[in-house]
């Protein structure tokens, strides 16, 4: 009976065990021909009193069926009355091999400290190495006792247990195996340690194609090429969301996936086409950088784009607007507003330095350093091309006098790095473009146009463009040449200082035509344009002035005299010749000439603050 007692210390230890795994723990005894009914009692009191968990005994050896009646009751009821907590772990899956050692030792066995032989911390540091630390541990000792010790018996604690010996089981010699296989497959002989592990572990990781996509958009965006970052992350948040998921695959991206994907964009203009064609860039740099053939590191398996065709964008839609057009824009009195800075007059002022600029954008325009502007000349490199262009797709404009005044009304100041004051409220290009079109579209409304023919700052672009061709009679070449487009000399224009004044004189003639004239666009000839004297235009009264006054492109007040000491007499003798129906906050162009120096110049005033 004593060594009976003696025991229940192992009964206990093994009832807290399960115990700790969240389970509810009934006692089986399986009863021998040896076994007293007082020891049998002296089991069930303790199971019941003492650790408060069912008891049953299991006589089905000697009874068969009926034996074992009371055990199926008692696991029935338990079930029933008393179920079990939700599964819980001695370790978690995340942690080490040595800490999921030391947590079934210590926790489970009773261990105060666990040691490690040489080679079974060798052992560790490999499976460490290839990935694997992942898998479960079973710990194989002896049976006799919870120590190590067959000869230590009871619920021992507080001992050493140490480890001789970390054998993988046979799921990771599986893996091992196929390891060998990929070795054997490839000479690896001058592979270092590093290498091998990169090559046995990642040949067949799965990959994320988001996470390579976010690296390589961020790394373009370093590279100074924002604009082009913005279209790609664009092109990988419409895959995204089109896949439902923020962590797309390279194994998700099929060739019929992708077609799918392309084909949900049939409805776009250019989408369509930038869209897979900024995908497709991705995935070629992908297996550059990821895959090593020559050592046979293929981590993308293959190249879907291989089977999948990239439809062409729209042909882009001419924008431009007739000369015409443009008079009734430009003259247009401004839509009242309750804003200090008014969009309606920065959509009108910057549509027209884009105008007279030779087609300038607005991110241009944005950036324009001081440095950008000298004797009346802007230099500057195209955003857009600068980075895919030999010669950088610089240009120089010249500011022509009928746009001076615009041109300095938005100067900023002494100290200010940029040409313009624009970065003072907005804080990039992307936000003063949309404010622009903005009030651009606000001036369309007030003219009563339809939604869907609001122009936008590109019009003015293509306008220029259609004008030049059309009207000046310049070849594609020309119109090329002023508004800065690649045309094929690249590389001999990094041979050569460019000669701009051809894109400046054609330039002069597209203002000439639509500021300066009442013809109808693609009808006649522009008339010359002199080149445009200094800024001081001098006048005494000796002189023979010719002004007139322009308003939509028609002459509205002409004379030619003499007796005027300084422009602002000329401007007012021209001022009283003018209708009385011009409608206020209207733009009227005063061009003067010299008619002994030959020289001109070109003022702009509007009505109710230039003149009544």
């Amino acid at each position: 009976m004593e060594g009976l007692k003696e025991g229940f210390g192992n009964l206990d230890k093994h009832v807290r065990n399960l115990r700790s795994f969240g389970q509810q723990v009934i006692v089986a005894f399986n009863r021998f021909a040896s076994d007293t009914d007082e020891e049998v009692e002296a089991i069930r009191r303790h199971c019941e009193e003492k650790l408060e968990v069912g008891f049953a005994v299991n006589n089905a050896f000697a009874k068969g069926g009926e034996g074992a009646v009371d055990l199926a009751n008692l696991v029935v009821d338990t079930i029933e009355n008393k179920p079990s907590e939700p599964l819980t772990f001695t370790y978690e899956e995340s942690d080490c091999v040595e800490r999921k050692i030391e947590k079934v030792a210590c926790n489970l066995y009773g261990a105060s400290v666990v040691t490690y032989s040489l080679h079974s911390r060798k052992v560790i540091k490999l499976i460490e190495q290839m990935g694997i630390s992942h898998y479960p541990v079973c710990i194989a000792k002896t049976q006799y006792s919870f120590s190590a010790d067959p000869k230590i018996y009871g619920a021992v604690n507080n001992f050493e247990f140490h480890i001789k010996d970390i054998v993988v089981n046979e799921y990771c010699s599986r893996e091992i195996l196929r390891y060998s296989d990929m070795i054997n497959r490839k000479d690896v002989s001058n592979y270092s340690v590093a290498e091998l592990i990169e090559f046995l572990i990642h040949s067949d990781e799965e990959i994320c194609f988001s996470d390579y996509a976010t690296k390589f958009i961020n790394r373009m965006a370093s590279e100074g090429h924002e604009r082009n970052a913005k279209n790609y992350r664009l092109a990988v948040n419409h895959l995204e969301r089109y896949l439902g998921t923020t962590r797309v695959m390279f194994t998700h991206l099929s060739s019929s996936v992708l077609t799918r994907w392309i084909n949900s964009l049939s409805l776009t203009n250019r989408a369509k086409e930038m869209y897979p064609t900024c995908l497709r860039q991705i995935f070629k740099r992908a297996l550059i950088e990821l895959n090593d053939e020559e050592r046979g590191i293929v981590r993308i398996k293959y190249n879907p784009w291989l089977k999948v065709s990239i439809p062409k964008s729209d042909s882009t839609v001419q924008r431009a607007i007739s000369a015409e057009a443009c008079r009734e824009f430009f003259n247009r009195p401004l839509p009242e507003t309750k804003m200090i800075s008014s969009l309606p007059e920065l959509g009108r002022d910057v549509a027209l330095l884009s105008l007279c600029l030779g087609g300038i954008n607005t991110v241009d325009i944005f950036e324009l350093k001081k440095e950008n502007y000298k004797d009346g000349i802007i230099g500057y490199k195209r955003a857009k091309t600068k980075h895919s262009r030999k010669d950088e797709a610089y240009i120089e404009m010249r500011v022509e006098p009928f746009i001076q005044a615009t041109f300095d009304k938005y100067l900023s100041d002494e100290n200010d790095e940029y040409l313009f004051k624009f970065h003072k409220r907005y804080s990039n290009p992307d936000s003063f473009n949309a404010n622009v079109n903005i009030g651009i579209r606000k001036i369309c409304a007030d003219m009563g146009m339809k939604k869907e023919d609001y122009y936008c700052y590109y019009t003015f672009r293509h306008t220029w463009a259609t004008i030049a061709q059309n009207d000046c009679d310049a070849n594609l070449y020309e119109v090329a040449f002023g508004m800065n487009h690649s045309h094929g000399l690249n590389i001999t224009r990094g041979y050569v200082k460019i000669d701009f004044t051809p894109a400046w004189e054609l330039n002069a003639k597209v203002i000439d035509f639509i500021f300066f004239s009442s013809k109808k666009s693609k009808q006649g000839k522009a008339r010359d344009f002199e080149t445009p004297a200094d800024k001081m235009f001098r006048i005494t009264k000796k002189m023979m002035i010719y002004g007139r006054a322009y308003f939509k492109g028609d002459v509205i007040g002409e004379i030619t005299d003499i007796g005027f000491s300084n422009v602002d007499q000329v401007i007012d003798r021209l001022v009283e010749l003018l209708p009385k129906d011009i409608p206020t906050g209207c733009m009227v162009q005063f061009r003067l000439m010299n008619c002994d120096s030959k020289k001109e110049v070109v003022y702009e005033r509007s009505k109710g603050k230039g003149f009544m």
